[in-house]
């Protein structure tokens, strides 16, 4: 952001108010209000602001500098602006505790027309020496502006040269400060690789203030562009793969919770690697935050910076969404807008056109119209949601040019062939409808001559059983509306009805295992579409399951023509050997093809993963996945998929679930329409696939997006609505956005608390929103969740869970000092439960660094610091460079 922009006079209206900076005068429901010049400038701050929490810090350095003040000097002009604004109810500003203001009317602004003052100057000319810095000298005059001048600066020694950033006033003081915050805070989150403009040190000590940085000799976009020749020297490709790398640092800025707020071509220096041009984001003075305790929780001396994104700040017009000019706030979609007019510009090999009415006739390509277009839609939640859902685009351009022609290709193929067809089936209809007939003719008689009497029988008694289960329903749920029951004093509700048929069933069923599966299947689905049906549903599934066994011992071949191709939910360890069992009889009675043989690999696999072997289970859901698939069987390669992708996160092999997300897009393209939880689910699994390996860059806008369709689709109590919020609140947290974060936490185990305490549903979940807990400083609710993961495990993923859950809390326990309770719960670790994890896993490097911490307590921190490095080895293996173990374990090794 360029201070001379903010500076501009501007007049704003908010609630029955306006205030025209040019004179400083307020109107209050239309009448001059009389108040002083302080709280007038205290007012102009917080309207340039809106929206942001102000610190008292912020306001008494930017309205009373260098001076030192008493709190009640700004308490009092407060107390002044809402005297006049009749604002006793705090409805426009707001204080915030413990911080200072927010002015949270809606505001709407407009910049007065005015002859611009006079250039200021800070004086300074070739040859200068700068404050506090001897051996450098001014060489070459940069750019000025409102905000100061930049110059390049020579070390007289060793000819290093470097670029100085000067302020020119207060607020521009101010921007500098908040540059070094943002600045410090990404370098922190990001590393030292980040795409950033590198601060090398500051002066804000002594008059003119200024920022050190690193001198990129090949200037910024626009200057590097002009000195190739312009846009045109670089063909479609290196300009497209330019504007990614610049997409992409933004989408990095975005992940840490950071708005650049002011993206045009001057704000991007290009440093080049071995002749290539490397973007690098510069000026964050205009910058803002999007969580209140950010800057804090990463434990950075704010400088000059507000705690929530800035709304006052405009940025460039040129490149500024439509929203800003309304007045409202900055958001991840305000920069998208400008990246937007930045990829048009780049396209046309002009910086300084406006994406003007029409703009599409001067852009070729089908695609990169449509990705302009998603990204500067004038309503910003039409927009774009992400910097990285930009860079996808682009870099998959060609990968989707292809699609888009294939698809094409295949619908005038389609069309061709129906034509075709019709011109066949007119010339030849008589001789077709007589080789039809006499087909079927033949294949009648064929199949009525061999299976007459063996088919007879089976249609009789699956028609029979079909009879008896749809009377016994009719009749046990219909009963509950007999109006001679005694005691009726409330009209019937869906329960009721259920309840009724739940009790006829287990009064004369026992003895029907056939009619009891079909109609316990029933009651089940049933059951678990209303509220507080889950444990009945679960009964109902354990007894239809028993009715299966019971059939299955008696008529084989009967029970696995019962099995759908989707397979059954695994409710107890015994159906692993019951489904074993029918697998074997169904490939043997009626072939590997059979919708049999797919719904018992796929029961097979979730009865492995829950009471087995995690390798037996993907092995199995591979097998389902290649049988659906043969038979282009879209629902379940959909279901199998996805299935195979959760069990490659369990195993942390991240590879291969991120290589079956295309297969998964593809095959709920493939069902028409595609349901709406599949289109949701999509997101989600990229993002969780993404997040959980330590990119939370990349997987933020798909996980957030897919949690809030969901949301609108599923009730919370079901596993669609539980399962991305446990790893929506470990974003949060790997975004350091920490109370968001802590509401997370607190709602999924308030959820968790209602619906199911056991956790044996969502072991893997549990642990991670324990992790995050512990992880954002909620230590208690850690410790709740995985005490109850270790004493109410079921089957074998549970026990497992219950040794990951003991390795938390012993690890909590040494880093807390508490030795004997750490040594205690690693004592209780049980090895023979771990799953068949592939080599690597990150539980052995959990392992490892409880043990250390154990042993670092116990003053061996030799011993110590061999496993700790075994830990960060075994994590870098299986984590981004980004996730937050690594991070940890290269703190605990810092310090040692």
């Amino acid at each position: 952001m360029d201070v001379i922009a903010a500076s501009a006079p501007l007049v704003w209206h908010f609630d029955h108010c306006r205030f025209e900076e040019a004179s400083l005068e307020l109107w209050v429901a239309g009448e001059l209000a009389e108040l002083e010049r302080k709280p007038l400038e205290v007012l102009r701050h917080l309207l340039r602001h809106a929206g942001e929490v102000v610190t008292k810090d912020e306001l008494q350095n930017a309205i009373w500098p260098a001076r030192v003040l008493s709190d009640t000097v700004l308490t009092k002009a407060i107390s002044r602006i809402r005297e006049v604004l009749q604002d006793g109810e705090q409805r426009i500003i707001r204080t915030v505790h413990g911080y200072g203001y927010r002015l949270v009317a809606a505001v709407s602004v407009a910049a007065t027309v005015s002859s611009p003052p006079p250039a200021p100057s800070l004086g300074l000319k070739v040859g200068d020496t700068p404050p506090l810095r001897p051996h450098w000298n001014l060489v070459e005059h940069l750019n000025s502006g409102g905000f100061g001048e930049v110059w390049r600066v020579v070390q007289g020694k060793t000819g290093e040269t470097r670029v100085y950033k000067f302020a020119l006033s207060v607020e521009a003081l101010t921007a500098l400060k908040r540059e070094i915050t943002l600045l410090r805070l990404l370098r922190t989150q990001l590393g030292d690789s980040a795409p950033l403009a590198e601060i090398r040190d500051w002066n804000l000590e002594e008059a003119p203030y200024f920022l050190e940085m690193s001198d990129y000799p090949a200037g910024n976009l626009a200057s590097w562009l002009a000195a190739q020749g312009g846009c045109e020297a670089l063909d479609m490709a290196a300009r497209l793969a330019l504007f990614a790398d610049i997409a992409e640092a933004v989408a990095q800025v975005h992940a840490v919770g950071v708005l650049h707020k002011d993206i045009k071509p001057s704000n991007i220096l290009i440093a080049l690697v071995d002749g290539r041009p490397r973007p690098l984001l510069s000026d964050f003075g205009g910058g803002g935050v999007l969580a209140d305790d950010l800057i804090a929780n990463a434990g950075i001396t704010q400088l000059g910076f507000t705690q929530t994104l800035a709304a006052g700040s405009l940025g460039t017009p040129l490149y500024a969404a439509p929203e800003l000019m309304e007045g409202q706030p900055q958001t991840v979609r305000s920069d998208v807008y400008a990246l937007g007019v930045l990829l048009y510009q780049l396209l046309i090999g002009d910086f300084r056109k406006p994406l003007a009415s029409g703009w599409e006739r001067r852009i070729d390509d089908e695609l990169l119209r449509e990705d302009i277009d998603a990204a500067v839609q004038g309503a910003p939640e039409r927009r774009l949601a992400s910097a990285q859902e930009l860079v996808e685009r682009i870099r998959n351009l060609e990968a989707r040019r292809a699609a888009r022609q294939s698809e094409r290709a295949e619908q005038q193929r389609r069309a061709d062939a129906e034509q075709a067809l019709a011109s066949l089936r007119l010339r030849r209809r008589w001789m077709l409808a007589t080789m039809v007939a006499l087909a079927l003719g033949l294949a009648v008689a064929w199949v009525q001559f061999l299976k007459a009497d063996r088919e007879r029988r089976r249609a009789e008694a699956a028609a029979a059983t079909a009879l008896e289960t749809g009377r016994f329903m009719f009749e046990g749920l219909l009963s509950a509306l007999d109006p001679g029951q005694q005691g009726r004093t409330r009209a019937t509700t869906v329960k009721d009805l259920l309840d009724n048929a739940r009790r006829a069933a287990d009064e004369r069923l026992m003895d029907q295992p056939e009619i009891s599966f079909h109609v316990r299947t029933a009651l089940a689905s049933a059951y678990n579409q209303i509220d507080d049906g889950v444990p009945e549903a679960k009964r109902q599934e354990q007894l239809a399951h028993q009715a299966l066994a019971r059939l299955a011992k008696d008529d084989p071949r009967r029970a696995v023509q019962l099995i759908p191709s989707a397979g059954l939910w695994v409710v107890s360890a015994e159906d692993h050997a019951l489904f074993e069992s029918l697998l074997v009889t169904a490939r043997h009675e009626f072939g590997p093809d059979h919708p049999g043989v797919l719904g018992l690999l796929a029961a097979l696999s979730d009865a492995e993963f829950r009471y087995g072997s995690l390798q037996a289970a993907r092995q199995r859901v591979q097998e389902a996945l290649e049988l659906s698939e043969r038979h282009r069987d879209v629902v379940n390669a959909e279901d199998n998929i996805a299935f195979g992708i959760r069990l490659a996160r369990e195993d942390a092999d991240f590879a291969t679930a991120e290589a079956l997300l295309p297969a998964s897009e593809k095959w709920v393209a493939l069902r028409q329409p595609a349901p709406p939880v599949s289109l949701a689910y999509l997101p989600l699994d990229r993002g969780i696939t993404r997040v959980m390996h330590g990119e939370p860059e990349r997987g933020a806008a798909d996980l957030e997006a897919g949690f809030a369709r969901m949301r609108e689709l599923q009730a919370e109590a079901t596993w669609y609505y539980r399962y991305p919020l446990a790893y929506l609140a470990m974003l949060r947290a790997d975004q350091q956005r920490r109370g968001e974060a802590r509401q997370l936490v607190q709602e999924w185990w308030d959820i968790l608390q209602r619906t199911s305490p056991k956790l044996v549903d969502m072991p893997l979940e549990a642990l991670t929103v324990a992790e995050t807990a512990w992880r954002i400083g909620d230590e208690g609710a850690a410790q709740a969740l995985l005490v109850s993961l270790v004493t109410a495990p079921e089957g074998r993923r549970g026990r497992c869970f219950a040794n990951h859950a003991r390795l938390q809390l012993a690890t909590m326990a040494a880093e807390a000092g508490d030795l004997p309770v750490a040594q205690d719960w690693l004592q209780q670790l049980r090895p023979a439960d771990w799953y068949d994890y592939r080599a690597g896993h990150p539980r052995e490097a959990a392992e490892a660094e409880a043990r250390a911490l154990l042993l670092r307590a116990q003053g061996r921190p030799g011993e110590a610091q061999v496993l700790l490095r075994r830990a960060q080895k075994l994590y870098a293996a299986s984590y981004a460079r980004g996730h937050w173990r690594n991070r940890r374990i290269a703190r605990l090794l810092a310090a040692d």
